[in-house]
C-alpha cells in the first residue's frame, strides 16, 4: 500500500501484530478479518501473526483468523546477582 495516489489495496500477505489483540485497544477481531477478506483471496493469500506471549490464542483471535503461520515469541525473566 502507498500514502499519496489512489492505490490499488489487492495483497497477497497479510501480516498481523499482536498489539491488535490487546484488550486495552478495543480492537474487533471480525472487523479484522472483514479487512481482511475485503483486500485478499481467500484461494490465494497468506495471514501470518507476530506476536508476543500467546496473545492472539488468548483473546480468541486464532478462532476466527485462519492464520497461515503463528510467530510466538515468549519472555523469561531472570534475576541475575553479582
Amino acid at each position: 500500500m502507498q500514502l499519496g495516489d489512489a492505490a490499488d489495496p489487492t495483497a497477497d500477505t497479510v501480516v498481523l501484530l499482536g498489539g491488535l489483540a490487546i484488550p486495552k485497544m478495543k480492537t474487533d477481531v471480525n472487523e479484522i478479518k472483514k479487512i481482511i477478506d475485503d483486500i485478499t483471496n481467500p484461494d490465494n493469500r497468506t495471514i501470518i501473526g507476530v506476536f508476543f506471549m500467546s496473545i492472539f490464542q488468548e483473546t480468541g483471535w486464532t478462532k476466527v483468523i485462519d492464520f497461515d503461520y503463528l510467530l510466538d515469541s515468549h519472555m523469561k525473566n531472570t534475576t541475575m546477582e553479582k
